[in-house]
Parts: structure tokens; sequence; C-alpha cells
């Protein structure tokens, strides 16, 4: 394992860029494939299959998010433990936390067995989607080991100074997943379960691939699961909740749009959002990459008492993450016409409405950058409690005021309207809460113990 000295030494623009980029690739790549996959999706299933896989979503994002609230809270608490070169907490932490995951991932599959019709109908699944909600849910679930454990192994790897190794595992899983996608959608015509199982055996891959080079001694910790202590989980899982609570967020946001739209502009209006997202979702991975990015530098330097390195890094983090979404926003608004045709060629009336979506959507780009990097700085001081309030602000709160409210004055627009207006009152927020800690928090020391 490298020495921790680099990340509280090296000088803040280039130690973050040197973690962010290869974490963004990683994640551009994860994009990708889910991209692809829509893309695909569209071109051979049409507009049902797109809707189908859009209602999975909030199941799954239930399910990822209390994988990434073990696998964040648990890698906080290891990177921490590093930061104070208190290597027996940190090992106990990782074989801890691999355990928890295993334990989410067997009682998710069981459930989607079990109840997945039930599961299937709470999500908005009529009976002309129902098969496809039914066969993408239950293969996902098997791979649910694979999902939940490279979230953690690939926190680990960028923790303990590997974020290039990171990189390429993510990027190749992503390759090899679009290749299996244009097997088993294109050429041997599987659609819906074709994806599944295609996003499946590539997550399984990349997992295998972390496996083996945590085996192989890249680091000092071991593999084999480890007691769960309930002080230590109880703690772990609440530094993760905000990622919880962020990852289910987008699960609960996605499931009240899918119930609105149903009921306003029908399977249309589903396909239109699930277009959206589809782009949407590029742009959120990269940001996300880059937050992620700073938690370990963050933790690290935090349980070193550097408040000077910690404020440097946030603020390095706001300033790449601005300049990279003010880019994006301006390329995607002047060629929304041509990525919504990429997904749903020949149906103009569809092409017209996901235009118009993605026109107001894509407003929130800036302050759905602050909300995130902010929401993860938070995390990543055991402030969990603030990167909460953040995270079900943007996520739930405002989102459901917003569908109750906006719809009622501008309509159909009022709907596409709710995700900009809640990422702006919550970047309002965010920055009146990252303010406060400053204020509370002395430069010579990182061990503040308050909670919002």
């Amino acid at each position: 394992m490298k020495n921790t000295s680099e990340i509280t030494s090296h000088p803040i623009p280039f130690l973050v860029l040197k973690y962010a980029i290869p974490n963004i690739v990683g994640m551009l790549s994860s994009a990708l494939y889910i991209v692809v996959d829509g893309i695909f999706i569209g071109n051979t299933v049409g507009s049902r299959g797109l809707a189908s896989i859009n209602l999975v979503m909030p199941a799954f994002s239930f399910v990822a998010g209390l994988g990434l609230m073990a696998s964040v809270g648990g890698g906080t608490m290891v990177s921490i433990g590093m930061g104070r070169q208190d290597m027996d907490r940190a090992r106990q932490m990782f074989r801890m936390t691999l355990s928890l995951l295993a334990g989410i991932s067997l009682l998710a599959l069981l459930a989607s067995f079990a109840a997945g019709e039930p599961v299937a109908r709470f999500l908005g699944a009529d009976a002309s989607v129902l098969p496809g909600v039914l066969t993408y849910l239950r293969i996902l679930s098997v791979f649910l080991p694979a999902f939940l454990g490279s979230f953690f192994l690939d926190y680990m790897l960028r923790a303990t100074g590997h974020p290039r190794t990171a990189m390429v595992t993510m990027a190749g899983t992503s390759l090899l997943n679009i290749l299996l996608d244009y097997l088993f959608i294109v050429v041997t015509g599987q659609g819906i379960a074709g994806a599944a199982l295609a996003t499946g055996l590539a997550q399984s891959a990349g997992f295998g691939v972390m496996l083996f080079l945590f085996s192989r001694g890249k680091n000092s910790f071991s593999l084999r699961p480890g007691a769960v202590r309930l002080p230590l989980a109880a703690r772990a899982l609440y530094n993760g909740s905000s990622e919880f609570f962020s990852e289910i967020s987008y699960g609960v946001s996605t499931l009240l749009f899918n119930r609105v739209l149903m009921r306003t502009a029908g399977i249309s209006g589903v396909s239109a959002f699930a277009v959206v997202g589809y782009v949407n979702v590029m742009i959120a991975f990269v940001i996300i990459g880059l937050a992620t990015s700073l938690q370990p530098l963050i933790s690290v330097n935090h349980g070193a008492g550097r408040e000077d390195r910690v404020r440097g890094i946030l603020r390095w983090g706001y300033l790449y993450g601005l300049i990279f979404t003010g880019l994006v926003m301006a390329l995607l608004l002047s060629h929304r016409r041509e990525l919504a045709a990429l997904f749903i060629p020949g149906e103009d009336a569809l092409l017209e409405l996901t235009t118009r979506a993605m026109g107001i959507i894509f407003a929130g780009f800036a302050f759905m950058c602050i909300n995130i990097v902010s929401s993860s700085f938070f995390t990543a001081i055991e402030w969990a409690g603030t990167s909460m309030v953040i995270s079900v602000s943007r996520g739930i709160a405002l989102i459901t005021a917003g569908l109750f409210l906006l719809p009622l004055v501008w309509g159909l627009d009022g709907i596409w309207m709710t995700q900009p207006a809640a990422e702006l009152l919550t970047c309002l927020m965010a920055i009146l809460l990252i303010r406060r800690r400053m204020n509370r928090t002395p430069l010579a020391s990182g061990r503040e113990s308050g909670r919002i």
C-alpha cells in the first residue's frame, strides 16, 4: 500500500486532478455503457423497452443505495484510520464491510424472486411492460454481489493510492458491457433480458479483476469477511447514510416522475424521461466521479488534522466541477435534438417531447455539481447528518413538492422544471451549510465533533 504522505503533502490542485481524472474517466465509461445500452434498447425494442428499464431503476437504486451506504461509510472509516496510522482498525472495518455487502446482496436477491410482481406493480408497471420489468429486475438481482462489491473495492483501490488501476478496471468493465450489449441485444435479439445479462456479466468480470488485484498484495487488507460488530456497523452505516439517501433519492424521484408522467403523458412521457435520464447520467456520473475522488483525500487529511488541506481540496473540487459542467451544458443544449434521435429514431412526436424536456432539465447541472460535491464532502468528514439533509432535499423533499405544485401552473413543463428547481434551492442551502462548517472549524484541527 502506498504511503498516505502523498495525500497529506502534495500540491492540492495537482493532487485533486491526479485522483479525479482516473475516477472521472472510469465513471464516464460506466455512464457510456448505460447510454449505449439505452440506444440499443431504443432501436431494437422501442419506447416500451426504455420505459421497462426506467421503471426498474427505483428498485435497483434502493439496493445500490444500501451497498453505497456500507461501502462509503465503511470506506470512510478505513481512510480515516489510515490517516491516523491505525491500521488495525482500518483492516477490521474493511473486512466487516465485506460482510455487510454480502448480507445486503442475499436479502435483495431473495426479495426479487419472492415478491417481484408486487414490486413491479408498485413501481408503476402495467400489463404492457410488466414482463420486461420482471425480466430485467430478476436477472440483475442475481449479479448484486458483483455490483455492490465493486462499489467498495473501487473506493478502496483509490483510497490505497491506486486511482489509475481503479480507472482501468472500470473502463474495461464498461467496454466489455458494451460488447456484450451488442452481442446479446443486437446480434442474438434477446432484448431486455440481453441488456440485463450483459450488464451483470460485465460487472462480475470487473469485480473478479478487483478481487484478483487485492489477492495479489496491492494492499495489506484481507478479503476474508469479518465479524459484524454492531456499534462499528451502525457508525459505518450512519457515515454512509447520505450516500444511501442520495442514491435512493434518485430512485424515489424517478418513481415519482414515472407515476406522474404515466398519468399525464402515458408511456411517451416515461420514455421521454428515460431518454433524458440516459443523457443526464453522463453528467451526473462525471460529477459523482469527481466528488467520490475527493472523499479519500478529504478523509485522510481530516484524520491527520490537516484542515487547511481539507478546505483547499474542497475549493478545487468546486472549481473543476463547475468548469466541466459549464462546458457540457453549452454542448448538450446546442445538440439535444441529435442526442434524443439516437434513442428514438423515427418517432417525431416523442422526439419533440424529449428535446423540450432536455432543454429545461439540463439547466440545473451547475447546481447539481455543487450539491453532489458538498454532500460528498460532509460524508468524508463524518458529518453524515448534514450530507443527508442535502441528499434528501434535492432528491425527495423538493422533488415531491415540485411535482405537486409546478404542474398546476405550467402543466407538463412544470414536471420538467421540478428537477432544476430542486437543485437550485438545495444549492443555496448547501452553500450556507458549508459556510457554517468552515466558521466552526479552526484551521489548526480537522477533528471537530459537531454534527448537524
